[in-house]
């Protein structure tokens, strides 16, 4: 299952979200296709809005890549104390180190093995949903 960040990540479209509840939503920058370096900065700076402002980050490393920005903002969110759901593919090649950093910093928050199992958590950790009038 390849990946290398937000750029390439992994795709949740269509066949996942009709699996999530209603008030998960996917955010993605519109100019996300094809991004040049004169659209990074304020890619950057969209991202690091939404990120601070959501309920619940999902973070998914997988095998293939490192992804050091996403441990870097990893650490960033772990360390606000942001509801988390975490998963790390068992051959990730830094695994022990996500594993090992968040058992000190946020011994609260499960690392899972698969992409369902983190997927799952996130829904958990959702805010309950206002009623309906």
């Amino acid at each position: 299952m390849p990946c290398a960040g937000v750029l390439h990540a992994l795709d949740l479209r269509l066949s996942r979200r009709r699996a999530l509840p209603a008030r998960v939503r996917l955010l993605r920058p519109d100019s996300r296709a094809r991004l040049g370096r004169q659209a990074h900065r304020p890619r950057l700076g969209w991202e690091y809005e939404h990120l601070r402002i959501v309920d619940v980050i999902l973070f998914w490393f997988c095998s293939g890549a490192v992804q050091p920005i996403a441990l870097y903002e990893l650490g960033a969110h772990a360390a606000r104390g942001t509801r988390l759901a975490v998963g790390v593919h068992p051959q990730y090649p830094r695994r022990l180190d996500v594993v090992e950093q968040l058992r000190h910093v946020r011994p609260d928050v499960t690392v899972h093995e698969s992409l369902q199992a983190t997927l799952r958590a996130a829904v958990a950790l959702l805010p309950a949903a206002p009623p309906r009038p």
